[in-house]
C-alpha cells in the first residue's frame, strides 16, 4: 500500500471517502471536508458563461501547453459525475495523463473510494474535473461527455505514485504535516482504475470576477 491511511494524532481517519462537489472544493480551499449530502441537487457546476454562437456543446476544447503544465500539478483533481436524479457525487483523482494526440484527458480513480462515480459513469458519461493547486487557489473546470472506465495503462501506476509525492510537497508548504498528507490520501495502486474523456469546455474556477468564465485557447 502506498501512502497507508492513518489515524492522525486528533483520531479522526482521513480517506477521502466519495463526498459532493462543494465538498471537493472545500478540500481544494483547505477547508474542512463535511459529510456527503444526498439531498443537495447539483448542475455539475453552473458557469456564466453561456456556449458562443456556432460552438458545438461537444466539441473537443483546446488544452494548451499552458494548462497542460498546470494540470501536471501540484493540484488536487476532483472528478464529478451524476446520478439518473441528477444529484452530483466527485471523488479524488490520484494524477492525470494528457494524451497530446486526441486532447484526452485520464484519471486516475480508486475504486473503492469513487464507487458511485465509478457506477454513475457507466450510465451517464457527464463528467467534470475541477483541477486546483492549493497554495494559490488557481482552479481549472474541465466538462467532457463521453467518459470511459479502462484499466491503467503501463507507466500509470508510477504516474499516480509521482502525482502523490509532489502533492504531499505542496501541502507542506502550506504547513500541512506530511503524517496527515499521506494518511489522507492513501491507496493502493492496484485499486485504481482509469477514466478517459474529451474536454468540451473549460472554465476558470479561481476564486474572483473571473470565476465561472469560459477559457478559450
Amino acid at each position: 500500500m502506498l501512502f497507508p491511511p492513518e489515524r492522525h494524532r486528533t483520531g479522526r481517519i482521513y480517506n477521502f471517502p466519495t463526498f459532493n462537489l462543494e465538498d471537493c472544493m472545500s478540500f481544494a480551499a483547505g477547508r474542512p471536508l463535511g459529510r456527503p449530502r444526498r439531498e443537495d441537487q447539483c448542475s455539475m457546476g453552473d458557469n456564466k458563461t453561456a456556449p458562443a454562437a456556432g460552438d458545438s456543446a461537444t466539441a473537443p476544447a483546446a488544452i494548451t501547453p499552458a494548462m497542460k503544465e498546470f494540470m501536471r500539478g501540484p493540484v488536487t483533481l476532483t472528478l464529478g459525475a451524476r446520478d439518473r436524479n441528477k444529484l452530483a457525487v466527485a471523488t479524488f483523482c490520484y494524477g492525470c495523463r494528457l494524451s497530446s494526440r486526441s486532447g484526452a484527458v485520464t484519471v486516475f480513480v480508486s475504486r473503492s473510494r469513487g464507487p458511485e462515480v465509478l457506477e454513475n459513469l457507466r450510465t451517464f458519461p457527464a463528467v467534470t474535473l475541477v483541477v486546483c493547486r492549493p497554495s494559490t487557489l488557481k482552479a481549472l473546470q474541465l466538462k467532457g461527455t463521453d467518459a470511459r472506465i479502462h484499466p491503467l495503462a503501463p507507466g500509470d501506476a508510477k504516474r499516480a505514485v509521482a502525482y502523490l509525492e509532489t502533492l504531499v510537497e505542496e501541502l507542506g508548504r502550506l504547513h500541512d504535516p506530511e503524517d496527515w498528507s499521506r494518511a489522507a490520501l492513501g491507496f493502493e495502486t492496484d485499486d485504481l482504475v482509469a477514466v478517459t474523456f474529451t474536454p468540451t469546455s473549460v472554465f476558470d474556477q479561481t476564486p474572483g470576477p473571473g470565476a465561472g468564465e469560459r477559457v478559450r485557447a
